[in-house]
């Protein structure tokens, strides 16, 4: 398990910075990561793996891909601009974060955004599989726009999930997940039980006659 804290001196601040590029391929400005609130997360050696930034107030990440009239409040919204807390630039080192310890970091944040005061978690992805997988816990579309990101033209998906529905439908799929992975292995551990301990079965074989 990994323990966290909220990183607010300037080296802290930086070693996010540098590792987030390091994955995403870009860089945050430093004066963002001191307007908001980011998590770190450490080995007990004190070595960060992992992190994200929680945004409560403007502007919001995810709002500098939209345009002008994209961010206009439209008919059949369920909340307002002001109603989000957006938690992004989540990242991860590859291969060092195991399947319980990323549960972690994703149930912390989602408490943490519930516990912000804000109606909505706002989420996005460039990534559809992401966005998916996402959607599952924030499950109503904001907006789909074309932007030019990385030099092409790609399309954002935006979606949020109201704040006393988030953690539930956390919950709910955490469990369907350890279900099915401890169906898995039950599965995998039966298959070599029968192949070490029980006897293959006879070949057929055919008399002549």
């Amino acid at each position: 398990m990994l323990w966290s804290r909220w990183l607010k001196s300037e080296e802290d601040l930086l070693a996010f910075q540098v590792e987030f590029k390091q994955r995403a391929g870009n860089a945050l400005d430093l004066d963002y990561l001191r307007a908001s609130k980011v998590r770190g997360y450490f080995t007990s050696k004190g070595e960060m793996l992992a992190g994200f930034v929680m945004r409560t107030e403007g502007p919001l990440r995810y709002y500098g891909w939209l345009s002008a009239e994209d961010r206009k409040p439209r008919l059949g919204d369920r909340v307002k601009p002001e109603d989000f807390v957006e938690i992004t630039c989540i990242w991860m080192k590859k291969g060092r974060i195991h399947p319980f310890e990323r549960g972690q970091i994703y149930f912390e944040s989602i408490a943490l955004a519930a516990l912000s005061g804000k109606r909505a978690l706002l989420g996005g992805s460039f990534v559809e599989k992401v966005k998916d997988l996402q959607m599952l816990v924030m499950s109503f579309p904001y907006r789909k726009v074309d932007v030019e990101s990385d030099g092409e033209r790609r399309t954002l998906w935006l979606y949020f999930g109201l704040r006393e529905l988030v953690m539930p439908l956390y919950i709910k799929h955490m469990i369907i997940y350890a279900f099915q992975a401890g169906g898995r292995h039950h599965r995998n551990v039966r298959g070599r039980f029968r192949h070490v301990f029980l006897p293959s079965a006879p070949a057929q074989t055919t008399e002549k006659k």
